[in-house]
């Protein structure tokens, strides 16, 4: 025989449960709801292209927000440089030369006059300073002779005069460390630089005002927002949050991994 006495109890439950769907349904049809629904539009409308002064002027808007590399073929090839807004992956192994390019580039962008932040996920601070200024130096320091370190003294000092140092920071954090950990951050950095907290309100018009590129070193290591079974998933949500972010905050996110597309347990991206 079933035990029957908790059926009225049952029944309570479930007429609120069909009493609670029928408010929210009530509520998503109702024409306040629509806010909250993804906006549809159409980019080649009369209205969006407008006269002649507005088109010029939005078209100015989108050219004019690529971020050079320094690399003549890579600027050529992308009609400038990476955009504002996107997020570049940059994948090899252990030695591959990552951080060598992440750091080439990122000097570029602080010669012409671009606020940067690097994540440094890996390395340690006294490791961060050996690679930057051997990459200062063009030779690495930890071979060096007296000799030539003196002389790559005298040759960093030069490269930095006269540039804004103000420009590059670097941000080493401790513990696990969250795509939403670093939407704090450039959120401080921005109201400091008199900016606005949140994503951009200027649909990619207009750069931010305390960030304009930043630097993850390794994106492996960030701490997922939801972690799956396989390794690949998992860096493949990781990837997906940066570009989101990127995106929303229109700024231009390099990152780099380890990790080739078939995940860490089968294949490792060459330096080729």
């Amino acid at each position: 025989q079933r035990d029957t006495s908790n059926i009225v109890d049952i029944k309570d439950t479930m007429g609120l449960f069909k009493k609670e769907i029928e408010r929210m349904e009530g509520i998503f049809e109702n024409t306040s709801s629509k806010a909250w629904m993804p906006q549809i539009w159409n980019p080649i409308s009369t209205e969006e292209i407008g006269d002649f002064g507005t088109f010029r002027q939005e078209l100015s808007h989108l050219i004019g927000h690529t971020v050079p590399t320094g690399m003549a073929y890579w600027d050529r090839w992308l009609d400038g440089g990476n955009a504002l807004g996107e997020m570049v992956l940059v994948i090899g192994a252990t030695g591959s030369g990552k951080t060598a390019l992440m750091g080439s580039t990122n000097w570029h962008e602080v010669h012409e006059g671009y606020r940067t932040l690097s994540v440094q996920l890996d390395d340690s601070k006294s490791q961060l300073k050996s690679r930057w200024w051997s990459h200062l130096a063009g030779k690495d320091l930890r071979k060096a002779t007296e000799e030539q370190i003196e002389e790559a003294h005298e040759l960093i000092k030069l490269k930095l005069d006269g540039v804004d140092i103000d420009l590059f920071k670097v941000l080493s954090p401790t513990g696990a460390f969250s795509v939403d950990d670093l939407a704090q951050v450039c959120d401080e950095i921005e109201v400091h630089h008199g900016g606005y907290r949140g994503p951009d309100k200027t649909e990619g018009r207009e750069p931010r005002a305390g960030l304009q590129v930043i630097r993850i070193d390794y994106g492996d290591v960030l701490k997922p927002k939801h972690r799956m079974r396989d390794t690949w998933d998992t860096l493949d949500g990781i990837f997906r949050e940066i570009a989101v972010f990127a995106r929303d905050y229109n700024y231009l996110v390099w990152v780099t991994s380890h990790a080739g597309k078939a995940g860490y347990r089968t294949e490792f991206t060459g330096p080729e």
